[in-house]
């Protein structure tokens, strides 16, 4: 039979090893919806410069990879509009949801004021997959952003 001493030291092992588990766990809850963020800051910033890129009456395609099951969105002026987009007619969002409530929350949307085109999705929301390609077409300072199927 084994020792009470031998007992406690395999309960104080598991212990150790369950308090380990549960840390990585959580770290990488914290960790994971971090480099989310970080990849739609970096879709929004991508898209925003291909969009002022346009000149009128020209078309561009766009494919966007991350975040994956992140949305892109656009509010315009005279609607509600995210808090960081006050400054532009238009707001261009990356959000974890399709909800004006997850653009404004920093932890779980990116948008980027557009100050100088209006703006529309064909679809609006459009949802990010694999390989996400939007074509971008710019007529009058108006871009339309349609999701292109594969």
């Amino acid at each position: 039979m084994m020792g009470s001493h031998t007992i406690e030291t395999i309960i104080a092992v598991l212990s150790i090893l369950i308090l380990i588990f549960v840390g990585v766990a959580v770290y990488g809850l914290f960790k994971g919806s971090t480099m989310k963020k970080d990849q739609a800051i970096a879709t929004a910033d991508l898209l925003k410069a291909e969009i002022e890129a346009l000149a009128d009456g020209t078309q561009k395609n766009f494919t966007a990879t991350s975040p994956q099951e992140w949305y892109v969105m656009v509010y315009n002026a005279g609607t509600d509009i995210p808090a960081t987009c006050f400054l532009g007619p238009s707001c261009l969002c990356i959000c974890d949801d399709d909800s004006l409530k997850s653009c404004n929350n920093l932890k779980t949307g990116a948008c980027v004021p557009i100050l100088e085109k209006k703006i529309s999705i064909s679809g609006n929301p459009i949802e990010i997959g694999t390989y996400t390609k939007l074509n971008l077409q710019q007529v009058n300072k108006e871009v339309t952003i349609t999701f292109v199927k594969s």
